[in-house]
């Protein structure tokens, strides 16, 4: 019900909103592709079942 709170007081600001939407998506890229370069560099990865990482699979070299 926060948001109907908002509402009510004229505080919805959907700009605002959408640019926290895109810091969250971009945040959770950027951790996405740290992890995957840290699994990469350690090894970790090398023996994973699931989706193919860019670098742990050896498809980019972690300098790139």
């Amino acid at each position: 019900m926060p948001v109907r709170a908002a509402q009510q007081m004229h505080a919805v600001h959907l700009g605002h909103a959408g640019l926290a939407l895109l810091v969250a998506l971009f945040l959770q890229i950027g951790v996405n592709y740290a992890n995957d370069y840290s699994d990469g560099v350690r090894g970790t990865d090398d023996e994973r079942v699931g989706p193919l990482r860019l670098t742990g699979s050896g498809a980019a070299k972690p300098r790139r």
